[in-house]
């Protein structure tokens, strides 16, 4: 197996890793003798509701078991434009850009750019808290742009292989929390498709179906998604199907509870009904 294989791997055990640990598993940690630890400053870091361009951000605790963290490329008026960086550094391509922020390396994946409303963000950060953990110098950013728009080669090579899926599954990661432009198309057309054949009938906000139940919550602008018993800390992901494909949710092992952003405007009962399916990954 070839280094590319070997970091893969290690990606996929840490994104799919199961966190739950049974009670008898726990370990009592007062009957285990350490060594002292040496004194550790806490690295600086703040939370923040209004990022500016520059800042590198976290939101934590993640939504999966891989830290999430974006640099703010551009605040525009309505919305702020993220691009999401990894600490798999060695699977660069010619898209990404190496950067350090305290003295950690990332790749800056522009292939990956979000374009994210800046109401969003804000419901995003009434589940998770948004951590400013640095700040990218003004050159650099320079930098990123230029590769963003397609005016300048990033820091790696050509992609395939284990680079290529590798993309894929960080794509999916960003696109289960985010949700692309075509995605929002996609659900707002789906919403008004059966509003229209119901216009009378008032939006259930919660519902069931085999394998699955979900609430959806209107003031915080949520949709939790409750699997059955069984299928809690399997490999599974949770998707709304359409004519063309299906939209993802969630992937990865199920957690008793997924909370997914998910705007008033892009929520329908009907089509969580005869849409949302749990299906293998």
């Amino acid at each position: 197996m070839n280094i590319l294989k070997e970091i893969l791997e290690l990606y996929k055990g840490l994104l799919y890793m199961n966190t739950d640990i049974e009670e008898k598993d726990r370990v009592n940690i007062e009957n285990i003798s350490l060594p002292p630890f040496p004194s550790v400053e806490p690295e600086e870091v703040e939370e923040v509701k209004t990022p500016s361009e520059g800042d590198v951000i976290e939101i934590f605790p993640s939504f999966d078991n891989i830290e999430m963290i974006f640099l703010v490329l551009k605040v525009k008026r309505e919305y702020y434009k993220l691009i999401p960086l990894s600490r798999f550094w060695e699977m660069a391509t010619h898209k990404d850009v190496l950067i350090r922020v305290k003295d950690k390396t990332y790749i800056a994946q522009t292939d990956l750019t979000l374009s994210l409303p800046k109401d969003r963000l804000e419901r995003i950060s009434k589940l998770r808290t948004l951590f400013k953990i640095g700040e990218i110098e003004k050159e650099m950013l320079s930098r990123i742009r230029r590769v963003e728009e397609g005016k300048e080669k990033g820091d790696g090579k050509i992609g395939g292989g284990p680079k290529k899926e590798f993309k894929e599954l960080e794509a999916k990661r960003y696109t289960s929390l985010f949700q692309t432009e075509e995605n929002i198309k996609i659900l707002k057309s789906l919403k008004e498709d059966y509003l229209s054949l119901a216009a009378s009938l008032k939006e259930k906000n919660w519902g069931e179906k085999e394998e699955v139940r979900w609430f959806y919550d209107e003031e915080e602008e949520t949709l939790v998604v409750l699997p059955e018993e069984k299928l809690i800390g399997k490999l599974k992901k949770i998707v709304i199907e359409h004519k063309e494909g299906e939209i993802i949710l969630f992937a990865g092992k199920l957690p008793p509870k997924v909370e997914i952003p998910l705007s008033k405007d892009l929520y329908s009962f009907k089509a969580m009904e005869e849409r949302l399916r749990v299906k293998d990954v």
